[in-house]
């Protein structure tokens, strides 16, 4: 929700895989007066790896730019799929799917093996998704988590 975001102090973690606070993200978006998620990303470079974090970081826009804020379509995961990083997750789970190459194969991925923008995505939306069922990818894990 909403005001859960708005609560979180300055120093909240919202981009796991960069290291990006939420004070970062809000002084960057009022201080260089950013307007979309690209410029975010660009700036902070929260979003910018496996996207989780995506929601949390439009929240906040939302949150410091008000109705000047307007959410640009539906950005792919990457090259290897026109599906967004939330329509992925929700497929993952509705379809049962438990490893790499099945949602890649079920979801029609452009690519055989993926890029190193989906895989490690992937790879971690497995393991919250199916903890006790997936084997960690080790080889699909971001450089600095192997």
């Amino acid at each position: 929700p909403m005001a859960a975001v708005a609560a979180l102090p300055d120093d909240a973690e919202i981009c796991g895989c960069n290291g990006v606070c939420k004070g970062k993200i809000t002084g960057a978006i009022t201080g260089k007066g950013l307007t979309s998620l690209d410029d975010v990303r660009a700036h902070t470079k929260a979003s910018a790896s496996c996207g989780s974090c995506t929601g949390l970081v439009e929240k906040l826009m939302v949150l410091t730019l008000g109705d000047t804020y307007n959410p640009a379509a539906v950005q792919p995961m990457c090259s290897c799929t026109a599906l967004g990083h939330d329509e992925v997750r929700r497929l993952i789970k509705a379809k049962g799917l438990k490893t790499i190459p099945a949602v890649m194969q079920e979801l029609e991925w452009k690519t055989s093996c993926g890029c190193a923008k989906c895989r490690p995505a992937l790879n971690y939306y497995l393991v919250c998704d199916w903890p006790d069922e997936y084997a960690d990818d080790y080889q699909s894990r971001f450089i600095n988590e192997r």
